[in-house]
């Protein structure tokens, strides 16, 4: 089944540009970080200009690695079943890029993927955001004796094999006693140094298969210690039929925790065990956590419209080379600079609110004046009428503001760099498609 868009709305693959620098010229940390800024900002339309800009040129891996990461750091477990709507997509992803193999710079072209990223970038818009911040240094709370008792009885179990002394022993037993004291922020505060260590190594079995390179870390110990909370969690609430669902939720968050430890993307990681952390302590309202809603008229729009934008940012990066070519473009002042993407995102915005284009039989700015003019008799006139409203639009659109771009190195070199980059982001991605894909390798035995 041929699932690319139509040639007027396809990107050119052989479209300069670096590693470092998108189709337009933007260096790839601006475009990225104005992608999180716009989702945490809910602008679902300015967030699908960056995101279209990031898979049009070829940082599709990188992209899905933010949108996931932003999940954990920004809206974790407010809305906890989101994640498992991002790992569907993230498979999609990774199926739908082996009929690109050798040839990742046409992925963009995907029709089914250029939906799917428009309908998961404005679900992360439109979800509550709840950001965490990590403590540079546990906070003091009051804690009542019958908390710290029950936390030192505990850890002396838990943890009998190793030295009282230790610092490990006291890390470990800090975070337990301001878990059961509900103080979320310390917990934050340890389950990062835990993330960390590399200095103490512990001899502890999980119901999960470890990589290597997690073996004897000290986080296993907090991984054995949150399953254990759930599995009470279940049987005291009586949620067995449960147990399916959440063993895979918890597979899931596993294996993304292994994805970003392997790059060494030590703060993501830790807001991953948060969520586990959270889900511990919430499982009773687990029944009530509503499902994932695509209908949303914001996100039919934005996907209906998806192609418009592609074509503009093809369009204006083909603007771009021309005049580079010919000696003409030079550097421009940022009110310039401005303007190209402005003008892109202004008529997408357009297009998108024009329901006409969505509906053309209906008129739906008008409707109350064509209420009155039946009221009124006038059905002679309501044909002319029609007429003249169905050219009409909005008349005000919503602008995207954007930093100075960058110059880049010359093409030659940046065609190069962008065939390496192709190949690296493949590597990158088979790696997350191993850890993530159908046969899971994380299995959390919760029975």
């Amino acid at each position: 089944m041929n699932l690319n868009v139509p040639p007027a709305y396809q990107i050119n693959p052989n479209c300069a540009h670096t590693t470092k620098t998108t189709i337009n010229r933007y260096q790839r940390s601006f475009a990225t970080q104005s992608l999180i800024d716009c989702i945490l900002a809910e602008s679902i339309q300015d967030a699908n200009c960056w995101g279209a800009e990031l898979l049009a040129s070829g940082f599709h891996a990188i992209l899905w690695e933010t949108l996931i990461a932003l999940y954990f750091k920004s809206i974790n477990y407010s809305h906890p079943m989101l994640i498992d709507y991002l790992h569907q997509q993230y498979l999609l992803y990774n199926e739908v890029k082996k009929s690109y193999t050798g040839n990742l710079k046409k992925l963009c072209n995907n029709q089914e993927l250029r939906n799917h990223l428009a309908e998961t970038i404005g679900l992360l818009c439109m979800a509550e955001k709840n950001e965490f911040k990590i403590p540079v240094k546990p906070i003091r709370y009051d804690i009542d004796e019958s908390v710290q008792e029950k936390a030192n009885k505990f850890v002396s179990i838990f943890i009998k094999n190793i030295s009282v002394t230790s610092v490990l022993y006291h890390q470990f037993s800090q975070l337990v006693l301001n878990y059961y004291n509900d103080c979320l922020d310390n917990c934050l505060h340890f389950l990062n140094w835990f993330v960390k260590d590399n200095d103490y190594a512990v001899d502890v079995t999980v119901d999960f298969k470890t990589p290597a390179l997690l073996n004897r870390k000290s986080i296993l110990l907090i991984y054995k210690f949150l399953i254990l909370q759930i599995k009470t969690q279940i049987k005291m609430n009586n949620m067995s039929d449960k147990t399916e669902v959440i063993t895979d939720l918890l597979d899931t968050v596993i294996s993304y925790y292994i994805l970003f430890y392997k790059k060494q993307d030590y703060e993501t990681c830790t807001y991953i065990v948060l969520y586990i952390l959270i889900l511990s302590r919430c499982l009773e309202t687990f029944d009530q956590i509503e499902s994932i809603n695509t209908s949303e008229q914001q996100l039919v729009r934005q996907t209906l419209m998806i192609n418009v934008l592609y074509q503009k940012i093809q369009q204006t990066a083909t603007e771009k080379a021309a005049k580079a070519a010919t000696g003409k473009g030079g550097k421009k002042s940022e009110e310039e600079k401005m303007v190209d993407f402005n003008e892109l995102n202004k008529e997408y915005i357009r297009l998108i609110n024009d329901v006409t284009l969505l509906v053309p039989d209906i008129d739906l700015g008008n409707k109350e004046n064509e209420e009155e003019s039946d009221n009124e008799g006038m059905k002679d006139n309501e044909d002319t009428e029609d007429d003249e409203t169905d050219d009409e639009g909005p008349d005000d659109y919503d602008e995207v503001t954007e930093d100075e771009e960058e110059d880049d190195e010359d093409d030659e070199e940046d065609n190069e760099e962008g065939d390496e980059d192709n190949e690296d982001d493949d590597e990158d991605d088979d790696e997350g498609e191993v850890l993530c894909g159908k046969n899971k390798n994380y299995m959390v035995r919760m029975v």
